[in-house]
């Protein structure tokens, strides 16, 4: 027999579904550099970094391209600033979408447990409905 709580819980199952949906697919990590960074305090390949990692490289990158502009403007020089020969520019680009890539991750691991949780509390009836249903739509 359904309880009381079968219906909160479904509702809240067609929030985590909406959720999820719109949060869409894993972001792809595309690199615009050769995703190696090795700077003067961080070494680092991009595909494994961390966010604290990505803030800390980032940091590192904008103080020494700050740097090179003021250097430009004393000695009236025009030059952009590369580091391993890519443009800052591409280096954020592959910083922001790794950090991208590591906040969807966590969001969706969230929306698993919380999915999980919400199955767990299903009473047996509420469980034998929804694999009912589940087994017509895909006979249908």
């Amino acid at each position: 027999m359904a309880t009381k709580h079968d219906e909160q819980i479904k509702k809240l199952q067609k929030v985590v579904d909406d959720k999820t949906k719109a949060l869409g697919p894993r972001p792809k990590f595309i690199l615009y550099t050769n995703g190696l960074y090795k700077g003067s305090s961080n070494s680092a390949n991009l595909n494994t970094i961390d966010q604290d990692k990505a803030v800390a490289i980032l940091t590192e990158l904008l103080a020494k391209s700050h740097f090179h502009t003021e250097a430009c403007k004393t000695l009236k020089v025009d030059s952009e600033y590369m580091h391993d020969g890519f443009p800052i520019s591409d280096w954020e680009k592959d910083l922001k979408n790794r950090v991208g890539v590591l906040q969807w991750t966590e969001k969706n691991k969230q929306l698993d447990v919380t999915r999980k949780k919400l199955a767990d509390l299903m009473s047996e009836d509420a469980k034998t409905d929804a694999a009912l249903a589940d087994i017509a739509s895909l006979l249908s």
